[in-house]
């Protein structure tokens, strides 16, 4: 640790591993979230389209469109979430093996001085310390 100018307090730390499981369900369920929004936004435009196909051609097509409002969405998210977490795993998977042999990514955190001394000052026994355990 080093002090610099305007007391803040600079730590150097290094991001040696990532966890697979648990960044892999992370990505899994943001990418499925983001795979339901983006079939319900085509199921609208789909809807949309096969209203006017059908009012324009005659043919009944309010079925498939009712049909592609329920399944876009669902087949977006199990889709998007499968490929996250797909694209994840392997992302992770190729982080650790170069961060094991080229050492993993570098990153500066600075904390003010005076925010990290009002936390001493309120600190909290644990409570273990309390009751003067000697384990």
């Amino acid at each position: 640790m080093q002090l610099s100018k305007g007391s803040a307090l600079k730590r150097t730390q290094t991001l040696a591993r990532i966890g697979i499981r648990s960044s892999v369900l992370r990505m899994c369920m943001v990418t499925a979230a983001m795979g339901f929004v983006l079939g319900a936004v085509l199921s609208f435009v789909a809807a949309v389209f096969t209203s006017a196909a059908s009012l324009g051609t005659g043919i009944d097509l309010t079925r498939f469109g009712i049909a592609l409002v329920i399944l876009l969405p669902i087949a977006g998210a199990f889709l998007s979430g499968l490929a996250g977490a797909l694209l994840t795993f392997l992302f992770v998977l190729i982080y650790n093996l170069t961060a094991g042999l080229f050492g993993g990514i570098r990153v500066e955190c600075e904390e003010e001085r005076e925010k990290r001394m009002a936390g001493e000052k309120n600190f909290l026994p644990s409570r273990r310390m309390m009751i003067n355990d000697p384990r």
